[in-house]
Protein backbone atom coordinates (compact mmCIF):
# COMPACT_ATOMS: atom_id res chain seq x y z
CA UNK A 1 0.00 0.00 0.00
CA UNK A 2 1.02 3.56 -0.39
CA UNK A 3 0.66 4.34 3.36
CA UNK A 4 3.00 1.23 4.09
CA UNK A 5 5.56 2.85 1.95
CA UNK A 6 5.49 6.31 3.62
CA UNK A 7 8.65 6.89 6.22
CA UNK A 8 7.65 6.36 9.97
CA UNK A 9 10.16 8.70 11.28
CA UNK A 10 11.76 8.62 15.00
CA UNK A 11 10.60 11.77 17.36
CA UNK A 12 11.27 11.73 21.29
CA UNK A 13 9.95 14.06 23.52
CA UNK A 14 10.67 14.99 27.22
CA UNK A 15 9.09 17.71 29.16
CA UNK A 16 9.13 19.41 31.88
CA UNK A 17 6.55 21.97 33.98
CA UNK A 18 8.37 24.90 36.36
CA UNK A 19 7.17 29.17 36.46
CA UNK A 20 4.52 28.74 34.61
CA UNK A 21 5.90 27.48 31.10
CA UNK A 22 6.66 23.94 30.10
CA UNK A 23 10.48 22.93 28.78
CA UNK A 24 10.37 20.53 25.59
CA UNK A 25 13.50 18.67 24.32
CA UNK A 26 12.87 17.20 21.19
CA UNK A 27 14.70 14.57 19.93
CA UNK A 28 14.62 15.45 15.91
CA UNK A 29 15.38 13.42 13.07
CA UNK A 30 16.27 13.95 9.59
CA UNK A 31 14.60 14.93 7.31
CA UNK A 32 14.36 12.57 4.39
CA UNK A 33 16.14 13.47 1.43
CA UNK A 34 13.34 12.93 -1.15
CA UNK A 35 10.46 14.14 1.43
CA UNK A 36 8.66 17.16 1.12
CA UNK A 37 8.99 19.94 3.92
CA UNK A 38 8.43 18.83 7.40
CA UNK A 39 6.81 20.75 10.42
CA UNK A 40 7.25 19.84 13.62
CA UNK A 41 4.50 20.69 15.68
CA UNK A 42 4.14 20.41 18.93
CA UNK A 43 0.85 20.70 21.34
CA UNK A 44 0.39 20.95 24.98
CA UNK A 45 -2.86 18.95 25.88
CA UNK A 46 -4.98 18.42 29.27
CA UNK A 47 -7.21 15.23 30.22
CA UNK A 48 -10.20 15.07 33.30
CA UNK A 49 -11.67 18.05 31.87
CA UNK A 50 -15.49 18.33 32.22
CA UNK A 51 -18.40 20.96 31.01
CA UNK A 52 -21.85 21.00 32.25
CA UNK A 53 -24.09 21.66 29.26
CA UNK A 54 -27.02 23.62 29.93
CA UNK A 55 -28.92 24.14 26.54
CA UNK A 56 -29.64 22.02 23.55
CA UNK A 57 -30.04 18.31 23.33
CA UNK A 58 -27.52 17.05 25.61
CA UNK A 59 -28.78 19.79 28.38
CA UNK A 60 -28.53 18.79 31.98
CA UNK A 61 -25.29 16.47 31.11
CA UNK A 62 -21.64 16.83 32.07
CA UNK A 63 -19.49 16.16 29.12
CA UNK A 64 -15.72 14.76 30.08
CA UNK A 65 -13.30 15.80 27.88
CA UNK A 66 -9.55 14.74 27.36
CA UNK A 67 -6.72 15.35 25.33
CA UNK A 68 -8.35 19.30 24.75
CA UNK A 69 -5.23 21.09 23.22
CA UNK A 70 -4.37 23.86 25.35
CA UNK A 71 -1.71 25.61 22.93
CA UNK A 72 -0.91 24.15 19.67
CA UNK A 73 2.56 26.01 17.80
CA UNK A 74 4.45 25.53 14.54
CA UNK A 75 7.99 25.06 15.70
CA UNK A 76 10.38 25.04 13.14
CA UNK A 77 11.14 22.07 9.84
CA UNK A 78 12.98 19.50 9.62
CA UNK A 79 16.47 19.50 8.33
CA UNK A 80 19.04 17.38 7.07
CA UNK A 81 20.85 16.79 10.31
CA UNK A 82 19.04 15.17 13.09
CA UNK A 83 19.41 17.42 15.99
CA UNK A 84 17.89 18.30 19.57
CA UNK A 85 15.65 21.31 19.60
CA UNK A 86 14.87 22.96 23.16
CA UNK A 87 11.44 24.47 23.40
CA UNK A 88 9.67 26.33 25.75
CA UNK A 89 5.99 26.72 26.05
CA UNK A 90 3.38 28.98 28.33
CA UNK A 91 0.97 27.05 30.74
CA UNK A 92 -2.27 29.21 31.54
CA UNK A 93 -2.81 29.78 35.33
CA UNK A 94 -5.83 28.27 35.02
CA UNK A 95 -4.89 24.67 33.64
CA UNK A 96 -4.72 21.31 35.93
CA UNK A 97 -2.36 19.44 36.17
CA UNK A 98 -3.13 16.73 33.76
CA UNK A 99 -0.82 17.89 30.96
CA UNK A 100 1.31 16.38 28.15
CA UNK A 101 3.29 17.54 25.39
CA UNK A 102 2.64 16.22 22.12
CA UNK A 103 4.77 16.73 19.29
CA UNK A 104 4.63 15.33 15.44
CA UNK A 105 5.98 15.79 11.94
CA UNK A 106 3.83 16.79 9.32
CA UNK A 107 4.18 17.35 5.51
CA UNK A 108 3.37 21.04 4.56
CA UNK A 109 1.96 19.81 1.42
CA UNK A 110 0.41 16.03 1.64
CA UNK A 111 -0.36 17.12 5.60
CA UNK A 112 0.67 13.55 6.40
CA UNK A 113 2.09 12.66 9.76
CA UNK A 114 5.49 10.58 9.31
CA UNK A 115 6.06 10.72 13.27
CA UNK A 116 4.50 11.49 16.90
CA UNK A 117 5.90 11.73 20.37
CA UNK A 118 4.43 12.49 23.93
CA UNK A 119 5.23 12.77 27.21
CA UNK A 120 3.84 13.23 30.35
CA UNK A 121 4.85 16.73 32.32
CA UNK A 122 6.95 16.55 35.02
CA UNK A 123 7.65 19.31 37.49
Amino acid sequence: TEAASKPHLPLRVTARAAEGKTRLTIDRPAAPSNAEKIQVIAAITEDGLSSVVTRGENHGRTLHHVAVARTLQVLDFLSAQASTQEKVLPIGKDWGSHLKAVVWLQGVKSREVYGTASATLTR
